[in-house]
């Protein structure tokens, strides 16, 4: 993955330059563990899907936004859950929303 800056400059020449700010491996990216999430769910039957997924302790800081419609209602777990990506994916293919931080 590359972060790139591009500059435009106001001569005559109408230079454009593209430099590489950054490099990073994405295999890097995938590997480095979870440390916050926010899953964003609409029934107490989708928080019955992630406690069975995420039933042992970590590292990782879980927040769950319930909106039911009228209300929203946002918890805050009080012991990190072991969260990995395959787990990550197990409750996105459940249809629940997640945000990494």
């Amino acid at each position: 993955m590359l972060t790139l800056v591009k500059t435009i400059s106001n001569d005559e020449n109408k230079t454009k330059r593209t430099n590489v700010q950054k490099i990073a491996s994405l295999k890097d990216l995938i590997n480095k563990p979870i440390s916050e999430v926010l899953f964003k769910i609409t029934s107490p039957n989708q928080l019955e899907k992630i406690s069975n997924l995420l039933a042992e302790n970590g590292k990782t800081k879980d927040n769950i936004e319930l909106d039911n419609g009228e209300n929203i209602m946002t918890f805050k777990l009080d012991n990190p859950r072991n969260l990995d990506r395959k787990t990550l994916n197990l409750i996105k293919n459940q249809q629940i929303q997640a945000e990494i931080s």
